[in-house]
């Protein structure tokens, strides 16, 4: 955990290059998700397979989205109490 969040001090207020990738894979499901839900509703009429195929991919996109939203944000709020927490010491 330490080494994802652990910048050096003269970096300023870079951010570590594993945020910025979890920033870029958000921002990459926010544009993805828009996509897929078109091509979904665009597929229906066409009935199966390629409704099922858009259908699920879509709702895949929405679970990872979740998940990586869940998983970085608790990375954030990690740091920051262990920031406080050293200060606070």
């Amino acid at each position: 955990m330490r080494l994802l969040l652990v910048r050096p001090r003269n970096s300023g207020v870079t951010p570590t290059p594993t945020l910025r990738l979890w920033f870029v894979a958000r921002l990459a499901s926010y544009f993805a998700a828009p996509i897929l839900a078109f091509f979904w509703l665009v597929a229906l009429p066409f009935r199966s397979p390629w409704s099922g195929i858009a259908g699920r991919a879509f709702l895949l996109l929405l679970a990872f989205n979740a998940l990586i939203g869940l998983i970085g944000y608790s990375t954030i709020n990690t740091a920051l109490l262990f920031a406080r927490l050293r200060r606070s010491s």
